[in-house]
């Protein structure tokens, strides 16, 4: 079973919805895996959601998805347009995840070590 821990965030994309248009961001959380790409949002009563996108078990399961992805992208799970990539070095599991989403996408790379 896939566990996140919300609290660790290693970066976010934000992408334009192919249907409406909308800006939608989807955090990148540590799991169990390498990552969980998750988004974050509030239904019409206010209430708090979490909905997990994808996942990525290693590295080698990235390389497999840009093997069989048509567009190689490893992101391609994606329904819409790329906007930006922000991932924080600080986490080992960024600079893996930048070394695949760079060759499709401009990343922004930050560090910034959690709080204590």
């Amino acid at each position: 079973m896939l566990q996140v821990n919300y609290k660790i965030e290693f970066g976010e994309i934000k992408y334009r919805q192919s249907t409406d248009g909308q800006l939608v961001t989807i955090k990148i959380h540590w799991a169990n895996a390498l990552c969980a790409f998750i988004h974050h949002y509030k239904d019409e009563k206010g209430e708090k959601y979490a909905q997990l996108i994808s996942f990525f078990a290693d590295e080698q399961h990235i390389k497999n998805c840009e093997k069989n992805f048509a567009s190689h992208d490893p992101v391609d799970f994606i329904n819409g347009k790329v906007e930006s990539v922000k991932l924080n070095l600080y986490y080992p599991e960024s600079k893996i995840l930048l070394k695949h989403i760079v060759k499709h996408h401009n990343v922004t790379c930050y560090y910034k070590e959690p709080k204590k």
